[in-house]
C-alpha cells in the first residue's frame, strides 16, 4: 500500500468514529500549538541577541536570604548606595522598582504598571528611544521635574504610535510628569510595564522609609561591568563588599536569614525562565503509559 492509500484508509476509519476523530484533531492542534509556542520562546528569547548595547557586559545582581525562604529579596536604597560607593568592577548600577499608578491625561484614566528608576538606569541598560529621549542624570533628585518614558508595547497598542504624546503632561496619582520619550522594543525585564518614570513621581520613593530604611527592599539591581573586569571578578568583589555590609549592620541581617549576593549575566537571568519551560516540556512524563 502507498502512503496515499494508507492516509485515505486512516481518514475513513476516523470518519466512522466521530468522537475519536475530534479527539485526534484536537490533540494534534494542541501539540502543534504548544510546540509552536515553545519554538517562539526559543527563537525570540534564547536565540536572538538582546537589543541592549554590549549585552555581554550587562549583569543582574541578586540578593537572597535562604533562611527566609526567598532567592531574591531585592535591595534597599542604603544597600545600593553602599555597593555604588565600594564596588569598582562595576562601572555603573541601574535600579528599577515596580509600582502601580492611576494615570490621567492620555485618553481615559487607567491604572498602569510602572517602573520607577534612577537617572542611570537606561544608560546602564544600554537602551535607546524610538522618539524623544530617555531618562538621565538630569531627571534625578527630589527637585527634578516629573518625567516618564512610555514602553513601546503600550505606545503601539494603547496609543496607536501617536508621536504627539511627546511633551504631554500626565497625572500619576498625585504627581505630574511629562512624557519625554518612547523606549525601543526590548525584553521587558524585570517587569512588563506601561511606563517608566523618574523617582520624583513616586512620593513613596522620596519617603524616609525608602531612602534610609536598610530593610525596606523593593528594588531590582543591574550593573555594567567596568572596562577590564569580568563577571568572576565582579562576583568576588560584590561578595566581599556585601560581607562587610553584613558585619557593619548586624541588626539588618540576621545570621539565620543567610543573606547572600550573586551576579549573573542579564541574558542568562532573562532566559532562565524560558529555558526552564523548554526543559520541562522536553522531560518525559514519569507516569506509566498503561493502567497500574
Amino acid at each position: 500500500m502507498t502512503f496515499t492509500t494508507d492516509l485515505k484508509f486512516a481518514l475513513r476509519s476516523l470518519a466512522r468514529v466521530k468522537g475519536l476523530a475530534v479527539t485526534v484533531v484536537l490533540t494534534l492542534a494542541l501539540g502543534i500549538g504548544a510546540n509552536a509556542a515553545i519554538f517562539s520562546v526559543v527563537r525570540g528569547v534564547l536565540l536572538r541577541p538582546l537589543v541592549n548595547r554590549d549585552e555581554d557586559r550587562l549583569i543582574y545582581i541578586r540578593q537572597s536570604a535562604k533562611g527566609l525562604g526567598t532567592d531574591n529579596t531585592t535591595f534597599s536604597v542604603p544597600e545600593i548606595q553602599d555597593l555604588r560607593e565600594r564596588v569598582t568592577t562595576v562601572s555603573a548600577f541601574g535600579d528599577f522598582s515596580t509600582i502601580g499608578f492611576t494615570m490621567v491625561g492620555l485618553g481615559e484614566p487607567r491604572v498602569v504598571r510602572a517602573g520607577v528608576v534612577g537617572g542611570s538606569y537606561f544608560s546602564v541598560m544600554g537602551l535607546h528611544p524610538v522618539i524623544g529621549r530617555l531618562l538621565d542624570a538630569g531627571d534625578d533628585g527630589p527637585k527634578a521635574a516629573g518625567a516618564a518614558v512610555l514602553t513601546y508595547r503600550f505606545w503601539s497598542t494603547a496609543l496607536e504610535r501617536d508621536p504627539s504624546v511627546i511633551g504631554k503632561t500626565v497625572r500619576l496619582d498625585t504627581r505630574s510628569a511629562t512624557i519625554v520619550g518612547v523606549l525601543e522594543p526590548s525584553v521587558p525585564y524585570p517587569a512588563e510595564t506601561e511606563i517608566i518614570a523618574n523617582v520624583v513621581t513616586s512620593p513613596h520613593h522620596l519617603s524616609a522609609t525608602m531612602v534610609t530604611g536598610r530593610v525596606h527592599r523593593m528594588t531590582e539591581l543591574f550593573g555594567r561591568l567596568a572596562p577590564g573586569a569580568d563577571l568572576d571578578a565582579a562576583r568576588a568583589e560584590l561578595r566581599t563588599v556585601h560581607g562587610a555590609m553584613l558585619r557593619e549592620h548586624p541588626e539588618s541581617y540576621s545570621p539565620k536569614a543567610e543573606f547572600r549576593i550573586e551576579a549573573v549575566r542579564l541574558r542568562d537571568q532573562i532566559t532562565s525562565n524560558a529555558r526552564d519551560r523548554v526543559l520541562e516540556r522536553r522531560e518525559p512524563d514519569p507516569r506509566p503509559l498503561g493502567p497500574p
